[in-house]
């Protein structure tokens, strides 16, 4: 059987900020070795490395652990997912086998459960998998582009052949994921979403001379739509997603068009977006952190949401970023909690539509924040909470959700 009733990867990997910035590293070196305009480039990593991704993903997808070791004579993958409510075993246990060889991705062993899948195989069923996801044979040339792969000690050397005509290949896949999103509209109406994000660009045109504009009042005019346009719970979610979108858009990051689809069209092209008199406890920043936390939450469930806010401020804890902020944290969670009550459909949607017009006000959905450090190095992080997983780090993540919790907007 594909399943087991025991994982074969028990511990997750620990997310501190040299993981952090290990994943960062490799996922930088990888696309860099793909778009070198060189004959030939080198990707060296390390098990660390792969590790450090790996946490990552597990942080935000709790449901998932995963562990490389990497020896001179290849490298174990084995990975465990959790899939309940099935008569066939709790977990999806993979595990994949990485032998070197001196021409291409040489794969010694998959096993799925209990069932062993030959190498060659293995790798040819992955070629035509990756096929029919990207369209253009984009498997076959990511795999064909490997010229050998090398073990030393913890270390993994692959030598690539950088793909031809990448930025076109990349170009048609981009165009493809459009022509999907555009058909499918997973995140709702382009057009119900570009009616709430005019009104918030109308809005700053309004206040454009003024020193400092609340959030609140974005918030306020926005939900005040939602709620014109909702009479059950279903329809709140609806609208409260649209708002939600259209405020990322305007005052998170216009990146999030490339998910959602075209909106920033017509009339609202030239809109200014990411006013800087747009503040949230008197920051921009954390405006910012608040509505892009709240936007992933909507593509996403809280654990990808809060796995991405740990990951920058683990990364800005390195030495050049601007230091671990538990206040940014505490933001991100804020925007978080935030979204899941405006997008549930139990009749949390409509209570946050009511209680929003009753009481625009900043108190009454972000949390005060006296008492949290910022500006934490990665030294001082590591001597006063060592990983996010320590009991000093999650009291400091405990005092954020109570503050959360707390507030009026949560209320019953």
């Amino acid at each position: 059987m594909a399943s087991d009733q025991v994982p074969v990867v028990v511990q997750a990997n620990s997310l501190d900020a040299a993981a952090a910035r290990r994943a960062k590293k490799l996922v930088k070196a990888s696309l860099a070795a793909i778009r070198s305009d060189q004959d030939e480039a080198v990707l060296e990593a390390s098990a660390d490395d792969f590790n450090g991704v790996i946490a990552l993903a597990t942080r935000g997808y709790r449901k998932f652990t995963g562990r490389v070791n990497v020896t001179d004579l290849g490298m174990e993958s084995a990975f465990s997912l959790y899939v309940p409510a099935n008569p066939f075993g709790k977990y999806l246990n993979l595990r994949v086998g990485l032998v070197p060889s001196s021409s291409g991705l040489k794969i010694d062993h998959v096993e799925l459960g209990s069932i062993s899948l030959p190498g060659d195989s293995s790798l040819k069923i992955a070629e035509w998998i990756i096929n029919l996801l990207l369209g253009d044979r984009q498997g076959s040339y990511l795999i064909s582009s490997i010229r050998s792969v090398e073990f030393e000690n913890d270390l993994i050397r692959v030598r690539v052949r950088p793909i031809p005509d990448l930025g076109r290949r990349l170009s048609r896949l981009r165009g493809r994921v459009k022509l999907v999103r555009d058909d499918l509209a997973l995140l709702g109406d382009p057009q119900t979403i570009r009616l709430y994000y005019a009104k918030l660009c109308a809005l700053t045109l309004e206040h454009q001379m003024q020193h400092r504009v609340s959030f609140s009042v974005y918030i306020d005019k926005a939900f005040q739509l939602a709620a014109s346009r909702s009479r059950t719970a279903q329809q709140a979610k609806t609208e409260n997603q649209a708002a939600l979108l259209a405020l990322v858009l305007h005052l998170g990051s216009n990146r999030f068009e490339t998910i959602i689809g075209k909106i920033r069209t017509g009339e609202v092209l030239t809109c200014r977006d990411n006013p800087g008199n747009v503040k949230l406890a008197g920051r921009s920043d954390l405006r910012q952190h608040f509505i892009v936390s709240a936007a992933l939450q909507l593509l996403s469930d809280s654990g990808l949401g809060n796995a991405v806010g740990e990951f920058k401020e683990l990364l800005d804890s390195i030495h050049g970023g601007s230091g671990f902020s538990f206040v940014d944290l505490a933001a991100d969670r804020a925007g978080i909690r935030f979204a899941e009550m405006a997008l549930d459909q139990q009749g949390d949607s409509l209570r946050l539509q009511q209680r929003l017009q009753l009481v625009p006000l900043e108190g009454l959905y972000f949390p005060d924040l006296s008492g949290f450090y910022e500006n934490i190095t990665q030294t001082e992080f590591e001597a006063l909470y060592g990983d996010i997983y320590s009991k000093a780090y999650l009291a400091v993540v405990a005092d954020i959700d109570k503050r959360i919790a707390a507030l009026p907007l949560y209320q019953q």
